[in-house]
């Protein structure tokens, strides 16, 4: 099961999308070919398992003769690559980065007198450098942590999950309302391979890469154009991520896989624009109309980037092509439009004509109005900005800096990020995360609105000649500047962001699911456990030491002794086996509910 797991996630995530790509004419590197031929091969799945259940085959027959095709059209095409020594491939592999890493230079020649802005300003980019590596790392990090778990948030489980059983066993699933189905479709595959759905850890796994492959994405543009924006954009785009998408990214819920497609197409788009040969230009521009229908696939709001794409594509790549006319420019994305158009449109027809009938229902009318509860349209705004927190003063940043930013960040902000902003502020901010389409690109174009308040500042210090001033004078401005700013950083605001930081010590699933719990029930209470919460922030006072349940008469000593106290915390390797025995006991009979487990540790409440 093994192998075949391994298998089902090179179908998902590589195989048919990386075959596919050799069809266009685009300049290849690392981190494109495997973020775009994860994106395609998720489309040419979906549109795999979509006729093989219309047509009602197999899926597993089907997916093991497909993947020996392709297995073979792979070995046949890179066959001069295996035969390749690995020495060889080592020193062309380091050839290759050497020259790449020597074609890089963020630096500028620094003009007579700007010597030392020139070095403040490099210094910066590689500051934003290695903070966007570690927000890669920390992407990475997140993805082979969440390895071997399964489904465990509710959508997940009985929506997302639910859907992909039913594609595996043959029928087109029910109840989807207006949900698409390119996510679960991909994890049908998983268990098309395995000819099960019990494991759920290949089809599951997939789910993090979407986060880091935003991140790579816009990392990869910041090493193609030098521009130190994307690098800021990567680390803005860490945080609001994990702040609003954080508990979504692994869970099997789409929100991220989302956000992936929405910036994988725009992503097109940039490459078009930088790319020096039209064919190549007239590439990218086919491939993200692709890719916009994955986007329309994953969510149904996904139909706004393939809606906005078109006009993307000829304002920021088609009418700077001097080598076609209109007409041609319109009939070249019109044709890879007409393509996209067949990929999407059987299930929202089908999926209509089922509404249609009441073989299915709509959830639209409950998410764009009754789950607002009456607010009018300036509440929702007023409510969706507090829903943001601290994020939401990037966007009159943005809308400050706008007029100073490049055109093609404008055109963005213009036709994605603010009017999709406002689509989910008065329609959908019932949760953050119905924002997941703008955040890459709120984090995006923070980036570049950060580097155009740098180049102001360099034009400032040029402007007082800073170059000659003598150290006593900056050390004083540097002082004065720590003391007026000091005064703008609420003491609240450090004690909060301790304990933000203090609550991932020790075992951080453990207590983030204990503090779950209590933001369920709205208070804290004792813990009998010898797990020291007395460290966690607000539960300083709730420990109740029971000897790390190894001694079964302190085990009931405590718990006789301690009528207040419901909980416990029960780390099972060091348990006594006759205490363990009674927990089970307990919780067959219905004394004690497990509210949850994770590893060696089970979290159970008494029912005093």
């Amino acid at each position: 099961m093994f192998l075949l797991g391994i298998l089902s996630t090179i179908q998902i995530i590589f195989l048919p999308g990386f075959l596919l790509l050799r069809a266009f004419n685009i300049k290849r590197n690392p981190i494109q070919d495997l973020s775009i031929s994860f994106a395609l091969s998720l489309v040419i799945n979906y549109i795999l398992v979509f006729i093989i259940t219309a047509i009602k085959i197999d899926i597993s027959v089907s997916y093991y003769i497909i993947f020996a095709i392709e297995a073979i059209i792979f070995i046949k095409i890179y066959a001069p690559v295996l035969k390749t020594s690995v020495e060889d491939s080592a020193s062309s592999a380091i050839s290759s980065i050497r020259e790449y890493l020597s074609s890089i230079n963020f630096a500028k020649e620094g003009h007579e007198g700007k010597q030392t802005i020139v070095f403040i300003k490099g210094l910066l980019t590689i500051v934003f450098i290695l903070l966007a590596a570690s927000s890669i790392w920390w992407a990475f990090k997140v993805w082979y942590t969440s390895l071997a778990t399964v489904f465990s948030q509710w959508d997940a489980v009985v929506s997302w999950n639910s859907w992909a059983t039913e594609w595996y066993s043959g029928v087109f699933p029910s109840n989807t309302r207006r949900y698409v189905q390119l996510i679960p479709t991909n994890f049908a595959v998983s268990y098309a391979f395995l000819q099960n759905t019990q494991l759920q850890f290949f089809a599951k796994g997939i789910m993090p890469l979407f986060n880091l492959f935003v991140l790579l994405l816009m990392f990869e543009l910041g090493l193609e154009t030098r521009n130190t924006g994307y690098f800021v954009g990567v680390v803005a785009s860490r945080y609001i991520i994990k702040k609003f998408l954080g508990s979504y990214i692994a869970s099997g819920y789409v929100d991220v896989a989302l956000a992936f497609f929405a910036f994988i197409t725009v992503y097109a788009l940039l490459k078009a624009k930088v790319a020096s040969e039209p064919d190549q230009k007239l590439s990218y521009l086919g491939l993200g109309v692709i890719l916009a229908a994955g986007a329309a696939l994953t969510k149904q709001n996904g139909l706004f980037i393939f809606a906005v794409y078109p006009f993307l594509a000829y304002w920021l790549v088609l009418k700077d092509i001097t080598t076609l006319n209109r007409k041609e420019k319109l009939i070249s994305i019109a044709k890879w439009f007409g393509i996209s158009l067949c990929i999407i449109l059987p299930w929202y027809l089908f999926n209509e004509y089922r509404i249609g009938i009441g073989a299915n229902e709509t959830n639209l009318l409950y998410l764009a109005v009754d789950r607002h509860e009456g607010r009018n349209l300036i509440e929702r705004l007023a409510r969706a900005g507090g829903l943001l927190e601290e994020y939401v003063y990037l966007y009159p940043l943005i809308l400050l800096l706008l007029p100073f930013l490049e055109s093609t960040f404008v055109w963005i902000s213009l036709t994605i990020l603010i009017p999709y902003s406002l689509i989910w502020a008065f329609a959908f901010s019932t949760f953050p995360r119905n924002l997941s389409i703008a955040l890459p690109f709120l984090g995006l174009v923070a980036g570049m609105a950060v580097i155009k308040i740098i180049e102001f500042g360099e034009k400032l210090l040029t402007l007082i000649k800073f170059d000659q001033l003598n150290l006593y004078l900056i050390v004083i401005a540097t002082m004065l500047m720590t003391i007026i700013g000091s005064q703008f950083i609420a003491d609240t605001d450090l004690i909060s962001l301790q304990e933000e930081q203090q609550k991932d010590i020790l075992l951080r699933s453990i207590n983030h699911k204990i503090y779950d719990y209590f933001d369920e029930i709205g208070h804290y209470e004792p813990i009998m456990t010898n797990y020291p919460i007395r460290y966690l922030p607000g539960l300083e006072n709730s420990q109740i030491e029971i000897g790390n349940f190894a001694d079964y008469n302190l085990y009931h000593w405590v718990i006789d002794n301690h009528p207040e106290a419901r909980l416990m915390l029960v780390f099972e390797d060091r348990a006594d086996e006759q205490v363990l025995q009674e927990i089970d006991a307990k919780l067959e009979a219905g004394n004690y509910e497990l509210i949850f487990r994770d590893g060696k540790y089970m979290f159970i409440k008494i029912k005093r």
